[in-house]
């Protein structure tokens, strides 16, 4: 997909071509070759989620720009864009399990990704980072927590993160593996 064209306001014509020649219209050919303007740019002009996406809705053409010096995308976008053009922040960005946990998706963000429980279990997670993301069980399971993960907690570890012993937490997870 190459991309569509947007309409841009007066003041953001100025700030993204200038006052010589303010065109009320911007490409994604336009956005590569302005080094400046990145997701986070684009957002701060004032052009919604639903613009940028209008503008290219092919995430492999954002995710293309991570290898040049300047990438219109960073884990700092997630939570306004992972979810719209589903980005992985482990695959497609290379997101470590600390950076993705610093980042503060809620579940559901996570979930409008991709990402599920399997995913951060496969990237490292642990018994003891699980509290990190500050996930209600409800949410753990939502994402597809799973009885044999849980099992191994001690009952101080259950009532700590979920405030229930685990016999009750293991008896509303249905995921055995």
């Amino acid at each position: 997909m190459p991309g569509g064209v947007i309409s841009l306001t007066p003041s953001q014509a100025v700030a993204v071509h200038g006052w010589r020649a303010p065109l009320r219209s911007m490409n994604w050919r336009h956005v590569l070759d302005h080094d400046e303007l990145d997701f986070r740019a684009l957002r701060d002009l004032g052009l919604s989620v639903e613009t940028l996406f209008q503008l290219q809705p092919d995430k492999t053409k954002w995710l293309a720009t991570l290898d040049s010096n300047h990438p219109k995308l960073g884990a700092q976008d997630l939570p306004e864009m992972g979810g719209v053009w589903r980005i992985h922040p482990i695959r497609d960005l290379g997101v470590s399990l600390p950076q993705l946990a610093m980042l503060g998706l809620t579940s559901t963000q996570m979930k409008r990704c991709g990402v599920t429980f399997h995913d951060l279990r496969d990237h490292g997670l642990t018994h003891r980072i699980l509290p990190v993301f500050q996930y209600s069980l409800i949410e753990w399971i939502d994402l597809g927590i799973t009885r044999s993960f849980l099992r191994e907690l001690s009952d101080i570890e259950s009532n700590e993160m979920f405030q229930m012993p685990l016999a009750v937490v293991l008896q509303n997870i249905r995921n055995e593996e």
